[in-house]
This record gives C-alpha cells, sequence and structure tokens, in this order.
C-alpha cells in the first residue's frame, strides 16, 4: 500500500482540483528477534533475570501487536496504545542499556 499526496490547483470558484497523484510506498517492516540481542547485552554486563526475560518476553509481543496491526491496516484505539506502550518500552530501554556503545 502507499500514502498519495495530491497537488491541487484552486479554480476560478476557490474548491481545489486534483492535477496531479504521488504515490509513495509505506515502509515494509517484518518479524524482528528482539529477545536474542537484548539478552545478549545484559548478560555481558550482569546475569539475566526472570524478571528481565519476562519484560523482554512482553517488549516482543508489543512488537508482534505493532506490527500485525500495521500489516493488517488495523487503526484502532487499542493498536494505538499498544504502539504507544512499544515506543515507551524502548524508550525505558534506551536509558538502561547504552545502545551505542554497542557493536
Amino acid at each position: 500500500s502507499c500514502c498519495c499526496l495530491a497537488e491541487t490547483k484552486t479554480t476560478r470558484k476557490n474548491f481545489p482540483t486534483m492535477t496531479e497523484l504521488l504515490c509513495i510506498p509505506l515502509k515494509q517492516t517484518g518479524e524482528v528477534d528482539l529477545v536474542k540481542p537484548i539478552k545478549s547485552i545484559i548478560s555481558s554486563s550482569r546475569s539475566v533475570t526472570t524478571a528481565d526475560l519476562n519484560s523482554l518476553t512482553e517488549l516482543q509481543n508489543l512488537r508482534s501487536k505493532m506490527v500485525a496491526a500495521i500489516k493488517n491496516q488495523q487503526f484502532t484505539e487499542a493498536t494505538l496504545e499498544d504502539a504507544q506502550n512499544y515506543f515507551d518500552q524502548i524508550g525505558h530501554l534506551e536509558l538502561k542499556i547504552p545502545f551505542n556503545n554497542t557493536k
């Protein structure tokens, strides 16, 4: 699917008319395993706990739900909340793990 932008011009009555249509493909996303690489980063500095694994699994589930919603074009209040929660969790994770220092 794509996002379409229309260039318009004004007619004599100031009503816009479509003159050109530009179709821009939406970015494609797919499944990504977040658990394994983040678990590896954590284990490089300390033991991975059950709470860590549960949190990483929840993060993975949030991402999977978000990807499925995007692929199925399900833009509901619930999917918006899931996306917001996912990005909040990523933000909190970035504060705990300095990703700029990773390889």
